[in-house]
């Protein structure tokens, strides 16, 4: 991406400096609002506060401010998959992305119904490692939503939100593997980002998704309110 250069005698510390909320008049604005606006909660969250979901602001269109914040939860879901890697989420240990039905339902059930997410390369399915299949979706996501919004300047701002409603979906699932699956990873990720509590929230707000296209939880018990 591009370097911000900095004049002469600029602190780091103010490299990232909150951004006035009456300057976000552009895409590219609020791209950056919400980048620093998602690192002050991070800093909030080390310092035992509680956050909320970013408010959207007066002047930015509800189109716009989604898009920006939806790519800001891609771009935080790197970490989340990072924590997956350095904790044994490899293709040895986790052949196919499957999240047993039983983990889900708290019953036995017959394997069929496990649910099996199989990656879409070209025109044909392929079945891939857990952790291959989660930097497949994001490597995907992070391409086809700037495409989507440049090809919604001519086929109106539903194809846009249609392509977003199909990536949160998509996106949900690497949520609820660890949910389901690595706990225990998941957990210490949620109770150091509350990422998947925000994303929950965001997706609820504006209707981008059926609760069971999440499959997590909207209250999930782990964890205390934010």
């Amino acid at each position: 991406g591009t370097k911000r250069r900095l004049v002469p005698g600029t602190k780091s510390e103010g490299l990232y400096k909150k951004m006035d909320r009456g300057a976000l008049d552009d895409s590219f604005a609020v791209e950056q609002y919400i980048k620093s606006t998602m690192r002050s909660q991070r800093r909030k969250l080390a310092r035992g506060e509680k956050i909320t979901l970013i408010k959207r602001l007066d002047n930015t269109e509800t189109t716009t401010w989604i898009y920006e914040y939806l790519m800001g939860f891609i771009r935080s879901m790197n970490e989340l998959i990072l924590d997956y890697r350095d904790n044994h989420c490899n293709k040895k240990n986790y052949p196919s992305m499957v999240i047993p039905e039983k983990l889900i339902t708290g019953q036995d059930q017959d394997a069929h119904q496990d649910l099996i997410f199989s990656a879409k390369i070209g025109s044909s399915l392929v079945n891939l490692s857990a952790i291959d299949y989660m930097v497949h979706t994001l490597n995907v996501a992070i391409t086809a939503l700037p495409t989507a919004k440049k090809r919604s300047e001519k086929k109106g701002e539903k194809h846009l939100i249609n392509a977003m409603r199909d990536q949160v979906r998509r996106l949900a699932r690497l949520f609820a593997f660890g949910f389901y699956v690595m706990p225990d990873v998941f957990d210490e990720f949620e109770n150091r980002t509350k990422l998947t509590y925000q994303y929950l929230r965001f997706v609820s707000k504006y209707k981008l998704a059926n609760p069971e296209d999440v499959i997590i939880p909207k209250n999930f018990q782990r964890f205390p309110q934010m």
